[in-house]
């Protein structure tokens, strides 16, 4: 038993020793005082009153005590007698808790003392707990209460009463038909009901007007039981959520005015809202929507991507792009989809917000754009753009072989018939190729220009064998003929495509310079080639001032052996190109125009030499000069040969200047008019190579010429085929007959010489007299023959 303070009120302490003496030992310690006064001064847990004071003083003590320690749980005992137990009652009303007989014993007195002591422990622990509840319902922000089973208000918190405007004794018994107005208290009651009767908890939204306005609130009721389980009344807490609401309401009304689909998920996407938009793309019910998750509306693709999405959203706690197709009302539209992370305020993702843009519009203008820039207006089919995006692509194959096919001499299939043909020429062999080249890529790649791109190809020969048919098929489109020359290089998988490009353009001009209407295989010696090209090229542009240009010069004699002129010839001194043929620098000037600067220099070289050799002089020693057509379609050609001849003071009358056949080629009026300058100038005009190019006896004819030069390749073909004599004599019978004498090159053995002499040739130029020379070699030959 806890120790206790005991206090006696009595006019006959005595009798109380030998009993309390027991209480001592049980704890408690004693007090005795004769009236109430003294016992205020005490400390006192127990007061017993002895009868034996007076009915008056036993009143006015209760009443004393009560009054003084209103805070404080006394437990107050009459001690009586029989003859005064009618007066009891009066004192329990008073405030006494209970009472003891005269006499008693040790037992019955601990049995009382320690009731009072139980009591006021149970009562304490009960005002501890009411301060508890208390303090918990009303330091809560929420209004909450307890009804009982008729659902009249036992308690309410202070918010409750805020909001109601009513004080808690107004309040306490009542129902909510007295609380709230309007129909709250049936709805109220109803729930109420549902509660008990169940023994469930519910949650609603409810609207109710108080001293604070109209307020939304989030309901929450739950039963109250007993210690037998028994049902005896329900409590109840409401979350005003006006504020909430009305947010939501405005961010509803922001979603709703979007112009695109928005909507919200949890952390398992399972869905939580979606503006109208997002509910119209998809044919959804919010009601439907809300709480389930993607497989309810989606297929097992759809979901499968909206989970992993989800995913690395959570994981990067990033805004993140996502595009896709979905199926929509069974059409495939395409869409981009930003998802953000909701975070909470501890950083963790509690929410994805979705925003859906549809670019199924804008995919298809692109598809149209993409398809319109990789194809070719004219012929419908790939254009060179469509290669490069192939190419890029993934493609399952080990080895690809590319063709490119070049129509042969289209500029002047355009020139003679027009562009409208020379389209429809293009059109023609665009389908042809579709036909023979049914599996592999084929694109337009320039203007006369075809590129086929096979995939898969296991050797060269299946190429091959394409590029014959290609050949075969592709030659005569209305009646008129044409040719196609034809380029073909392999590559493995993943090989550079402008590397492959360079390949198969090295080999089809290798084909046009083998004559065209055939196919080339490229190699690694196409490749040297070109890079040597390149090369001299790139050295041939500073020759000059690295003085390695020579001009060498070739004697000419009459059939006789007298000494008529010298032939200028271009040499370059470099070591580098030792070995590479004299014909294979000039083409490569040629293809560059390095000739026409090249020309002039040697022009100029050999006019000093002239100059030099004819002073005083009485026959003169005539010097010719090598020109190139394309030196002669220059549009100053004239001027710079007059520049020249007058800046080296050279007598006109010792120049002569060599040309081509190839100036037959195109700007033919133009170009013989300008020979016909040169020669009126007093200038000899040979032509040089007859017989191996365009010439025909008709331009022969016509052409300013002084002299024809025979090329050698008829005079090294005496010794072999009778039918070169018999052409050699035709050419120098036209020619006489013409008044124009006949130069013969390369003459190199006796033999030669004399089958000529018979033939009447003129002068005669080759090894047998002497090769070319250097300057000074060459005014040793004109100081020996002196």
């Amino acid at each position: 038993m806890d120790k206790r303070q005991l206090v006696v009120i009595s006019n006959n302490a005595e009798t109380f020793l030998k009993i309390f003496d027991k209480a001592k030992e049980n704890g408690f310690k004693i007090s005795f005082c004769k009236n109430v006064n003294e016992v205020i001064k005490l400390n006192k847990n127990i007061i017993i009153i002895d009868t034996i004071i007076g009915d008056e003083e036993v009143i006015r003590s209760i009443k004393k005590l009560k009054s003084e320690f209103l805070k404080v749980k006394l437990g107050i005992i009459i001690c009586t007698d029989k003859e005064n137990i009618e007066n009891l009652k009066k004192y329990v009303e008073k405030g006494a808790d209970d009472y003891i007989l005269k006499p008693f014993t040790t037992g019955e007195l601990e049995l009382r003392l320690t009731n009072q002591i139980k009591l006021m422990r149970a009562e304490k622990n009960s005002k501890m707990k009411d301060i508890q509840f208390n303090a918990l319902l009303n330091n809560t922000p929420f209004m909450a209460w307890f009804k009982d089973k008729d659902s009249n208000y036992i308690k309410v918190n202070n918010e409750f009463m805020e909001h109601s405007g009513k004080t808690m004794e107004e309040i306490k018994g009542k129902g909510d038909h007295y609380v709230w107005s309007g129909m709250v208290g049936d709805r109220c009651r109803e729930f109420d009901l549902e509660v008990m009767n169940k023994r469930t908890q519910v949650v609603f939204d409810e609207i109710i007007t108080g001293k604070k306005g109209i307020k939304q609130f989030d309901m929450y009721k739950a039963p109250v039981l007993d210690e037998f389980n028994e049902v005896i009344g329900t409590i109840g807490i409401a979350r005003d959520i006006t504020d909430l609401k009305n947010k939501d309401a405005k961010l509803q009304i922001l979603m709703d005015n979007l112009p695109f689909p928005v909507w919200l998920t949890d952390t398992e996407a399972r869905y939580v809202n979606g503006n109208k938009k997002f509910l119209d793309y998809f044919n959804l019910d919010m009601d439907k929507l809300i709480g389930n998750f993607p497989n309810e509306f989606f297929e097992e693709d759809t979901v499968t991507s909206i989970y992993m999405e989800n995913n690395e959203i959570m994981k990067s706690k990033k805004t993140k792009k996502f595009e896709s197709t979905i199926k929509v009302n069974g059409e495939i539209r395409y869409i981009e989809i930003y998802k953000t992370p909701v975070l909470d305020i501890g950083n963790e993702v509690i929410g994805i917000t979705c925003a859906l843009i549809d670019i199924t519009e804008f995919k298809e203008a692109q598809k149209k754009i993409k398809k319109q820039a990789f194809t070719d207006e004219l012929t419908k089919i790939f254009n060179r753009r469509a290669l490069y995006d192939y190419m890029k692509g993934k493609h399952d194959y080990r080895k690809i072989g590319m063709m490119l096919i070049d129509i042969d001499d289209f500029k002047n299939i355009n020139d003679y018939y027009g562009h409208n043909f020379g389209d429809k020429v293009i059109i023609y062999v665009a389908n042809e190729l579709k036909k023979i080249c049914k599996d592999a890529f084929i694109c337009r790649f320039g203007g006369d220009e075809f590129l086929v791109v096979f995939k898969d190809v296991k050797d060269e020969e299946i190429i091959c064998k394409k590029a014959k048919k290609i050949l075969e098929k592709i030659h005569i489109f209305k009646e008129h003929d044409f040719s196609v020359s034809i380029g073909i290089a392999m590559g493995n998988e993943g090989a550079d495509i402008n590397r492959l490009l360079i390949k198969v353009d090295l080999a089809m001009y290798k084909s046009k310079e083998l004559g065209k209407n055939r196919f080339m295989i490229y190699t690694d010696e196409l490749e040297a080639e070109k890079n040597l090209t390149l090369n001299i090229e790139k050295d041939l542009k500073y020759a000059i001032v690295k003085n390695e240009v020579r001009v060498f010069y070739q004697p000419q004699y009459t059939i006789d052996k007298k000494l008529k002129g010298f032939e200028a010839l271009f040499r370059w001194q470099s070591k580098k190109y030792a070995n590479v043929p004299v014909i294979k620098i000039i083409e490569v000037m040629e293809s560059t125009n390095l000739i026409i600067d090249m020309g002039y220099y040697i022009m100029g070289q050999a006019c000093k030499f002239a100059k030099k050799i004819n002073l005083n002089r009485k026959e003169k020693i005539i010097v010719s000069i090598n020109i190139s057509a394309i030196q002669i379609m220059e549009r100053d050609f004239i001027k710079k040969v007059k520049s020249i001849i007058d800046e080296t003071g050279v007598n006109i009358k010792c120049i002569g200047i060599e040309i081509t056949e190839t100036i037959l080629v195109k700007n033919i009026e133009e170009n013989i008019m300008k020979i016909k300058i040169l020669k009126d100038m007093g200038i000899t005009i040979s032509l040089d190579d007859f017989g191996t190019g365009y010439s025909s006896l008709n331009y022969i004819v016509n052409m300013p010429l002084s002299l024809i030069k025979i090329d050698k390749s008829f005079i090294s073909g005496m010794n072999i085929k009778n039918e070169y004599v018999k052409l050699l004599r035709l050419i120098i019978a036209s020619a006489h007959s013409l008044n124009l004498p006949i130069v013969a090159e390369g003459v190199e053995t006796e033999e030669q010489l004399e089958k000529l002499n018979k033939m009447n040739v003129d002068y005669v130029q080759g090894y047998l007299f002497s090769k070319p020379v250097e300057e000074e070699k060459a005014l040793e030959l004109l100081e020996n023959y002196k």
